[in-house]
């Protein structure tokens, strides 16, 4: 659409409602209250449209259906895969779409009815009581780098010490994990304002691709880098307690997602699990003395 066609539809649009829906200045237009009105009557009418859509697919053809949901990127890496692997086996007809966004964008998309739940960071859903959080197993993470590294040489790396270094991250840490991050920063690195992470990539591919050619330092779950800490390419630095994702299973409690996202939640359940178990086996194999996590209060 051009932007005079545009303009002329917005008008139109204005005079049909008598209302304004931008507040037009210099610096660009706002959305007034009428707007936002306009476009949360919108979206609810979008997603009645295509629950009817789905629901009309249902019956044409029994066994079909669409589940859209949302996944962090550490979460997509790890038990995403295995659960949709059984998932469409058992439902052939399903279709399924995946959004890979972070943590503070997941929920914003839920409210929007834009995805049925999440699979996410859930330390930062506490007091909202729209949200029904289902916590899963917590996984330890360890901070990385590349064989070789500088900080390889020392006998002994505190946090501290990596602060010279560039972290490199799949999404932006969470308060959870920032706080105790910037507690021990030395002071000459507060001053340089090195930004944490100073990379973000939401592919685990790539962050290897990167650690392997630069001193960055990654915090990373054991599974991520099982092989590549085997064969020496990658090594961990530190373990701080405090390192640790801590996802769940997220959900509107006013939209209570279908009958067959549903089975879709039960299947990544069902992938948690042993994805845990693996996790606690190569913790014994490769780091005798480790204990596994519970999931959060």
């Amino acid at each position: 659409m051009t932007q005079p066609a545009l303009s002329r539809s917005v008008k139109a649009l204005e005079e049909e409602i008598r209302a304004e829906l931008f507040l037009r200045s210099a610096g660009g237009v706002t959305p007034t209250a009428e707007a936002h009105m306009l476009i949360e009557s919108a979206r609810r009418i979008i997603d009645a449209a295509d629950e009817l859509d789905r629901e009309v697919d249902r019956r044409r053809v029994p066994g079909a259906g669409q589940v859209v949901f949302g996944a962090g990127p550490y979460v997509n890496e790890m038990i995403v895969p295995h659960a949709l692997a059984r998932f469409v086996d058992a439902h052939p007809l399903v279709r399924v779409r995946v959004l890979v966004r972070d943590w503070e964008e997941l929920p914003r998309r839920l409210r929007a009815r834009e995805i049925e739940f999440f699979v996410g960071e859930a330390s930062t859903m506490g007091g909202e009581h729209d949200l029904n959080v289902e916590p899963l197993q917590q996984h330890q993470l360890y901070f990385v780098a590349r064989g070789g590294h500088p900080l390889t040489q020392r006998k002994a790396v505190q946090l501290a010490d990596m602060f010279s270094y560039p972290f490199v991250g799949m999404v932006r840490y969470p308060t959870r994990g920032l706080a105790p991050m910037l507690a021990m920063r030395p002071e000459e690195a507060a001053r340089k304002g090195r930004p944490l992470p100073q990379v973000e990539l939401s592919s685990l591919a790539a962050v290897k691709r990167l650690l392997a050619v630069s001193d960055g330092i990654t915090p990373l779950p054991l599974s991520a880098i099982a092989q590549e800490v085997a064969s020496g390419e990658v090594v961990i630095l530190a373990t701080p307690p405090w390192a640790f994702l801590a996802y769940g299973i997220v959900r509107l409690k006013a939209n209570e997602p279908s009958s067959v996202a549903m089975r879709l939640i039960e299947s990544l359940r069902e992938a948690e699990v042993e994805f845990s178990r693996e996790e606690e086996r190569l913790a014994a194999v490769m780091l005798p003395g480790s204990r596994p996590r519970s999931p959060s209060a």
